[in-house]
């Protein structure tokens, strides 16, 4: 369950990081 966690964590910061290269572009 840890590992889920932290892996919906990750993928949380990715979709933020994308967003925001999105809005940069």
């Amino acid at each position: 369950m840890d590992g889920i966690g932290q892996k919906i964590s990750l993928v949380d910061e990715l979709m933020k990081t994308r967003r925001a290269e999105a809005k940069h572009e």
